[in-house]
């Protein structure tokens, strides 16, 4: 019987967007059985396939005060001792050795639960992370032999993406992979050219999206832009919303944003000195709609039943965006700052990028090039299709996690 374990962050709970959620009905065919270890869940458990469980005693050991705890056995004090020797520097940040000390302490929590499960439930055929953490390293401590396949995206991969540049026990984690799978070509040559001894190990396995339903364009003079991301800094929405603000001061323009986040002030305080301000009618106007945190079905509800004409996105980090690729999948085209892996998927005909730092008048004269002439939707629809459709895509990839169930499968050195 081949059995898979699943490390997810919050997957199965909760209604926020997460590729896994398309992605387990394919990894439900490839494996007899299916056990989800989510780290912080959150929400109400959604439906999964009926040979998929769910496993809720591994959060609990990973608390502040648990990891603090499991610090105090040796291989642990000897995981600390070799991160404050490899980053002494970085060691003498209070903060980043108060990171690295929960992050050791989060892979001796780990360890220890891994062994009591392997005997309880019994020992996993592949171990598969969904974000590369240090749960990898604390089920390789536990467990030499067994395939660990990781996924890495963004706030996972890229060190310049937190304070110090640094991750706790970076090289470490990848080390203790049989195989790390990034889902952008730009994360994989980061790594290769970042931990080249890994390199063997390092692999592409894209993401992908359902279809949204085809969307249409506008069909009068006003510009219909959809944004759909948290309102956090990395995002940039503040940035989003004065460049709305500079393309509606000669141009009708509905802005609709999906998403929620701590600087939903900020924005709604540019929206609103834009509207005290405004002159005389006759030279542009702004309707805005921000729908908060909503389920993903009504994000593409949203695209059935209203023209949109172009999805904005203005990160300042990336690693391949879902939005884009359902926009695409819709036909919509996009605008985009040129920033992680987002260049592999917004290419000639589906949108515009813009250099990663923009100005606001930068990125408001892209969205009114993209909306006067978008180019042709059955080409977007074809690029998704190509590349970033969930049903071939996650197939795919369940089916080479059922590689490493050989053997000959390649795991790495103790």
């Amino acid at each position: 019987m081949t059995r898979l374990l699943v490390i997810t962050q919050s997957f199965p709970f909760g209604n926020r967007i997460d590729f896994l959620e398309d992605e387990i009905g394919a990894l439900a065919d490839a494996f007899d059985t299916i056990t989800l270890a989510p780290t912080s869940p959150a929400g109400e458990c959604n439906d999964l396939p009926d040979n998929v469980d769910v496993d809720m005693t591994l959060c609990p050991r990973l608390t502040r005060g648990r990891r603090l705890r499991s610090l105090l056995s040796f291989p642990a004090v000897r995981l600390a001792a070799r991160e404050m020797r490899l980053h002494a520097r970085t060691m003498a940040r209070p903060r980043q050795l108060a990171r690295a000390l929960l992050s050791v302490g989060g892979a001796a929590a780990v360890t220890r639960w891994y062994r009591e499960t392997a005997v309880g439930s019994g020992r996993p055929s592949v171990v598969y992370s969904y974000w590369l953490t240090e749960s990898v390293l604390g089920i390789r401590r536990a467990d030499p032999s067994v395939p660990i396949v990781s996924r890495v995206h963004g706030g996972d991969l890229f060190l310049e993406r937190h304070p110090g540049n640094y991750i706790p026990q970076h090289e470490s984690l990848l080390r203790a992979c049989s195989a790390v799978a990034s889902v952008s070509d730009r994360g994989h040559s980061y790594l290769v050219e970042r931990y080249p001894m890994h390199r063997d190990r390092l692999h592409v396995r894209r993401l992908g999206t359902r279809p949204f339903p085809a969307s249409s364009p506008s069909a009068d003079s006003t510009v219909r832009v959809v944004t759909c991301s948290s309102l956090t800094a990395v995002k940039r929405p503040v940035l989003a919303a004065e460049a709305i603000v500079r393309l509606a001061e000669d141009r009708n323009v509905v802005w609709d944003h999906f998403g929620d986040g701590p600087l939903r002030p900020e924005v709604e305080r540019v929206v609103g000195e834009a509207h005290a301000g405004a002159r005389s009618p006759g030279r542009g106007s702004l309707r805005f709609t921000l729908h908060g945190a909503v389920p993903n079905t009504d994000v593409a509800e949203h695209f059935e039943s209203h023209a949109v004409d172009v999805l904005l996105n203005t990160s300042s980090s990336e690693g391949v965006a879902v939005s884009m690729m359902e926009a695409l999948s819709a036909g919509v085209p996009v605008v985009a700052t040129a920033v992680g892996g987002t260049p592999e998927i917004i290419t000639d005909g589906n949108g515009r990028l813009v250099p990663p730092d923009p100005d606001a008048a930068r990125i408001a004269e892209a969205i009114a090039v993209v909306a006067d002439d978008p180019g042709p939707a059955v080409a977007r629809i074809e690029f998704w299709r190509r590349h970033y459709a969930a049903s071939s895509n996650y197939e795919q990839f369940a089916q080479w996690l059922t590689t490493f169930l050989s053997d000959e499968a390649p795991c790495p050195p103790r």
